[in-house]
């Protein structure tokens, strides 16, 4: 459930643009979540979003960018889909369930191979503002 109303939350995004911290993703080593990322699965409980979508780079790590969408319909359910920035699909995921508000379809991420201390691969997911 949304802990306030979506379309606070989605005006709250729009203050997002780079980030001052990185969080580490719970279960996969070198993978971080920015400011945004991190508000908005916070304040809409879908810490396992970040988690679907970092879940899905054994199969996508050769595209260096990614843009992710989730998308909500109105029966509960929904569909993650992975691209490569130019549209071409790389990965989907049916969701059988999903609690998020249709409010968010639509929503993007971005996720990029990066680093952080200029050494050591690290994959970032974002929102499109703070790339």
């Amino acid at each position: 459930m949304t802990t306030i109303n979506p379309e606070q939350i989605k005006k709250e995004l729009k203050q997002f643009y780079g980030t001052m911290d990185y969080y580490r993703a719970s279960i996969f080593p070198n993978c971080f979540q920015t400011d945004g990322v991190r508000f908005f699965a916070e304040k809409t409980e879908s810490f396992w979003l970040v988690d679907a979508i970092f879940s899905h780079l054994m199969n996508t790590k050769k595209e260096e960018f990614q843009n992710w969408t989730i998308k909500v319909f109105d029966d509960n359910k929904g569909l993650l889909v992975g691209d490569d920035g130019n549209n071409k699909v790389i990965a989907k995921q049916p969701l059988d369930y999903t609690d998020l508000n249709p409010a968010f379809s639509g929503q993007q991420f971005f996720l990029t191979k990066g680093s952080l201390d200029g050494l050591k691969p690290a994959w970032i997911l974002m929102l499109p503002s703070e790339y």
